[in-house]
């Protein structure tokens, strides 16, 4: 399977994070957390071609969701135990799958290939450069998607972490 990411941009927030806001205390028990992302693939069948303007509309979306949870696009400094509410942005990557999506799905698939859907390597995410938030569209041969999420364990409640994982935002795709 091979996979070729097309473009990778930082998508920021639609307004600015008010300067009373700029710094996220996380908690102790938080701190303590592995510093890791949490990881979700989400498929979706073909039931239309997706086309740029729906990836500019996933985009903007995002845009204007980031301010309701403003420390998402900001920078974790790992050594001050606390987040930098800078706007700095979400990760936004488009990729292309060189396969059809039922091939992907079922039994004989490994941990390595769908791997190749996430946005970001699996493993520590404690960098100043680390995104809380990092998604990736993949575009199949046979039109479907996988939305890849990466978010950070610390940061974002499990409430935040299902906002980001339902299928509300793929009504963009489909004009429901």
């Amino acid at each position: 399977m091979k996979v070729n990411v097309v473009s990778r941009k930082l998508i920021k927030p639609c307004k600015p994070t008010p300067s009373h806001l700029r710094t996220y205390k996380i908690s102790l028990i938080d701190e303590f957390n592995p510093s890791m992302h949490v990881i979700r693939i989400l498929f979706y069948p073909s039931n239309q071609v997706v086309n740029g303007k729906h990836i500019t509309s996933l985009e903007e979306s995002l845009s204007q969701v980031l301010p309701l949870f403003y420390p998402i696009a900001g920078r974790y400094h790992k050594d001050k135990h606390y987040v930098d509410c800078n706007d700095e942005g979400a990760e936004f990557s488009v990729a292309e799958v060189h396969c059809r999506l039922h091939q992907l799905i079922g039994p004989d698939v490994t941990s390595e290939q769908l791997n190749h859907l996430l946005p970001l390597e699996i493993g520590v995410a404690d960098e100043l450069t680390d995104p809380m938030l990092a998604v990736q569209v993949s575009k199949f041969q046979c039109g479907g998607l996988a939305i890849g999420v990466c978010s950070s364990h610390r940061i974002l409640t499990h409430a935040h972490k299902q906002y980001f994982s339902k299928p509300g935002p793929m009504l963009l795709l489909t004009g429901d």
